[in-house]
């Protein structure tokens, strides 16, 4: 039995197509993900078979605790903030889902750092009175509410959150630190530099190598099936015309 080789390629080609526009598509997104603002939308796409796996595998994974001045205690984790009451774990909706760094007491309430900024409350009472993805909060001995956002730098607010400055002192000290020296570089890293364009463009214009090949792959994926398509539209009017011949 002989092969139709092309036949087979041209088979595969369209298959192939879908997975090479979502990676297409999603290496523009991941190029542009941080000005399109993706890290704070949240997605609910359980429906997908690899999430619904990790989930069903996955345990709770606990960073912060503290023990509030009323003896509650609050674990913070990747799923948010919980009180621990009565043999029982109650989650705080306000930061429901949401990715908590840091818990410290600020008098007779809690600063709460998150990916999604900075809260200040108690029990189910929270507000968020900053509103940039932090690394850290806490609380100064004099009872100012500090934060590190994940920009830069060291923030500070003497109002309970209703204005923030940068700290003189603290980035005067900061700046006696010593650079950051860049870590080695690996095999697996080299690999993953050249992957995203890194290692030619640098991080700063790495996008542009994404953007590039991400529209490499639409445009090819697109025209693949087009031309596929019109090939089989053709073979169907010849294969018809000769019947009515």
């Amino acid at each position: 039995m002989k092969i139709n080789w092309r036949t087979w390629h041209a088979w595969l080609s369209v298959i192939l197509s879908l997975p090479l526009f979502i990676i297409g598509v999603t290496a523009v997104f991941i190029a542009h993900g941080k000005t399109l603002g993706l890290s704070k939308m949240d997605i609910d796409a359980l429906w997908l078979p690899g999430y619904a796996m990790a989930v069903s595998k996955k345990e709770p994974v606990v960073v912060k605790v503290a023990l509030a001045a009323d003896g509650v205690w609050y674990v913070g984790g990747k799923t948010g903030l919980f009180i621990l009451r009565a043999g029982r774990a109650e989650a705080v909706e306000a930061l429901r889902g949401g990715d908590v760094r840091s818990i410290a007491g600020a008098t007779d309430k809690l600063v709460v750092g998150a990916k999604t900024g900075v809260w200040l409350g108690g029990g189910n009472d929270w507000r968020r009175i900053h509103d940039t993805e932090v690394f850290t909060a806490g609380t100064l001995p004099d009872g100012a509410i500090f934060a590190a956002p994940t920009t830069g730098g060291l923030v500070v607010s003497r109002d309970g959150g209703g204005t923030w400055s940068k700290d003189a002192v603290t980035i005067d000290a900061l700046a006696l630190l010593p650079a950051v020296r860049e870590e080695t570089l690996t095999m697996n890293r080299l690999i993953m530099d050249l992957h995203t364009g890194k290692a030619f463009l640098g991080k700063h214009w790495e996008w542009l190598w994404i953007d590039i090949l991400g529209g490499i792959m639409i445009f090819l994926s697109l025209t693949g099936v087009y031309l596929w398509w019109m090939g089989q539209r053709r073979k169907a009017l010849a294969s018809a015309g000769w019947q009515h011949l």
